[in-house]
């Protein structure tokens, strides 16, 4: 601040100003002007007058002043859509507002008020902020600073912001038994463990990951999963879905699964009838055998016959793959079969009495 002044009265009559001088509030004594002058901050009432060559001193003048030497505060806004914040990053999803409100404070209770907030996004030329705006999908830098209605800049702050707009990715993974038909049927036993993971797109390096994925069995609602899951015979649907962080949605995925816990059946079926007498079965020798076996439709699945296997007389078993004979004599034939997905026959057995000797005849003369 600076002072001046002068005498009033004619020229002629005017001795001349000789000095100024000036205090801040009626508490301290009046100081001679020398020079400009700064004002502390506050509300401040500066009283001033002109004394002349013969001593006439002037009415003091008072001057109230409010000196602002503080800087605005500016927060950054951030409304709607879903935010995370882990490890000091914080994610947003795409439909997340950011903008500004800034507030000049008070000291000594003068504070001239924001004029204006400066932002930049990403390096940009900084503009004035007038209304809440979104971010594309990828990692931001927000930059920004306000400035009061007498100058004072506030030092700029910064901040980074990651933007995820990409759903995360589900998938299941099934174990053992399982067996894929030539019709792509997937064919599971009640046994076989079903998991699901995910995983969040790491585009632009703005991946929120995955929170949690949702599933739902057999047309139930949707809940979310939680541990392996094994399926009863039957056929199955299992609708799947994973969710972000920032609350982004998969879209519906769906597996279909037949579990077959029943095991096939297998028949001894010899060449032709056997002779049964006496609760035996017996049958020429030369004859040939063959096993004959189904998996059974249940619940509407069946997973197919993998093998027959079957022993003679109780030497290892073998896989069966054409018809055989049997030795003369007491032959007992052992035999089972399993289906594509681990179920297996009890062992089942077929004795026969293989008679190869033509019977002797004797002539008698009385």
């Amino acid at each position: 601040l600076a002072l001046s002044g002068e005498d009033e009265p004619p020229p002629q009559n005017a001795s001349g100003l000789a000095f100024i001088e000036h205090r801040l509030g009626a508490a301290q004594g009046f100081t001679r002007y020398q020079a400009a002058f700064s004002l502390p901050p506050g509300e401040q009432n500066l009283e001033f007058r002109g004394v002349d060559n013969l001593g006439n001193t002037e009415a003091a003048n008072t001057l109230s002043v409010f000196v602002d030497t503080a800087a605005p505060r500016t927060e950054l806004i951030i409304s709607g859509g879903k935010q995370y914040t882990q490890d000091g990053r914080t994610y947003a999803s795409a439909d997340t507002g950011f903008g500004f409100s800034a507030l000049d404070p008070e000291v000594n209770v003068a504070a001239s008020g924001v004029r204006e907030t400066l932002h930049s996004v990403d390096g940009s030329a900084y503009a004035v902020f007038r209304s809440s705006f979104s971010l594309s999908e990828g990692s931001h830098t927000l930059a920004f600073q306000s400035r009061d209605n007498v100058g004072n800049l506030e030092i700029l702050q910064s901040t980074a912001i990651w933007v995820d707009a990409i759903a995360p990715i589900s998938a299941f993974h099934i174990g053992e038994p399982l067996f894929i038909s030539s019709t792509g049927v997937r064919h599971v036993s009640p046994v076989t463990p079903v998991t699901f993971t995910a995983q969040d797109s790491l585009s632009n390096g703005a991946g929120s990951g995955a929170e949690r994925i949702e599933i739902g069995v057999d047309g139930g609602a949707f809940a979310a999963y939680s541990s392996t899951l094994t399926f009863a015979e039957g056929r199955h649907v299992v609708r799947f879905r994973a969710v972000d962080r920032v609350g982004n949605i998969e879209s519906e995925n769906t597996l279909e699964l037949d579990s077959d816990a029943s095991a096939p059946i297998t028949a001894f079926v010899p060449g032709e009838a056997l002779l049964s007498l006496g609760g035996k079965d017996y049958a020429p020798g030369g004859l040939l055998y063959s096993l004959s076996s189904q998996d059974p439709v249940m619940q509407g699945v069946a997973s197919g016959v993998r093998e027959t296997r079957y022993r003679i007389d109780g030497v290892l078993l073998q896989e069966f793959t054409a018809a055989f004979g049997l030795g003369e004599g007491i032959r007992r034939v052992e035999f089972q079969s399993g289906d594509n997905v681990g179920n297996a026959e009890l062992l089942k057995s077929a004795t026969v009495h293989v008679d190869a000797t033509p019977p002797l005849t004797a002539l008698d003369i009385g």
